[in-house]
């Protein structure tokens, strides 16, 4: 009824395919017809579908079939969003190095988007909210060193194609939150409905800094999963395979040279001395 009262028991309710048909039932329309000084507001079927598709336009309208009269009623349309989602790998020089071999010991700098430019005008209903918006990046654990310095260095950001490595604004921390396993990270943006309507329109970059392991062989691959309302996509996978030269690290290339010259000095000295005996 208009005040809410659920009175689906005195309806026959059919579905065909995409057609809905709702018949009212002799008892419903003894209780319309018992008094004719009274006016009745018509029942209000409530239709509930699931949308399956994205980037779609739909359409809807219901026709009244009342004694022999037939009427047609105006056609709401809706539009679902289509979302889209991007993986990319840089250098600490924030060159683009996909595809490129990397060392022992390097920084890698993955970004992975969080595309929301087509919330701008979303209905954010409960069930939407709770299934949530979140971005999910299972790296490779046997190839990636993960400390708490790069646990603690995983941020969030607006997406600025002006910046280096597409990087804007840091996004407050208050607005997400970052799950860890051994093996994968999950950053959700918190189910409220203000925080979604922030960002919506907008579009999203998580930073993830790992080191490459000191044992890593063969090819690193790594690709992000979004979750958009509980629809999920993958993005693009990017690779670098590894090489066995190690990265230095801070002060270690003076040792190695250091190092160098003293081999070189031990070298000499034998030489010399085989020369000596020679002779």
């Amino acid at each position: 009824t208009p005040e809410g009262k659920d009175i689906s028991n005195q309806f026959e309710i059919n579905h065909q395919g995409q057609l809905v048909t709702v018949k009212a039932k002799p008892e419903y329309l003894q209780i319309v017809n018992k008094d004719k000084s009274q006016e009745f507001a018509l029942a209000v079927p409530h239709v509930y579908v699931t949308v399956n598709k994205d980037n779609a336009d739909f359409k809807n309208n219901y026709t009244i079939l009342l004694d022999s009269g037939e009427f047609l009623s105006n056609e709401v349309e809706n539009k679902t969003p289509s979302f889209t989602t991007k993986k990319q790998v840089f250098d600490d020089n924030s060159k683009n190095i996909d595809k490129q071999m990397v060392r022992r010991n390097q920084v890698l700098n993955y970004v992975g988007d969080l595309d929301l430019t087509k919330l701008d005008n979303l209905a954010i209903s409960d069930d939407l909210l709770e299934k949530g918006i979140s971005l999910t990046d299972n790296f490779d654990s046997n190839r990636l060193e993960v400390s708490k310095v790069t646990k603690d260095s995983l941020k969030v950001y607006l997406a600025d194609d002006s910046k280096a490595k597409g990087l804007g604004q840091e996004i407050d921390s208050n607005d997400y939150k970052v799950d860890w396993t051994d093996t994968s990270w999950k950053v959700s943006l918190v189910k409220d409905k203000q925080v979604i309507s922030k960002y919506a329109g907008k579009k999203l970059r998580i930073l993830f800094k790992p080191t490459v392991k000191q044992t890593a062989e063969g090819t690193i691959y790594n690709k992000v999963i979004p979750n958009y309302f509980g629809g999920q996509i993958e993005s693009n996978r990017v690779e670098n395979p590894v090489s066995y030269e190690v990265m230095p690290q801070t002060g270690s290339k003076k040792l190695l040279i250091i190092s160098g010259i003293t081999i070189g000095l031990i070298l000499t000295s034998v030489v010399g001395i085989v020369l000596y005996k020679k002779k």
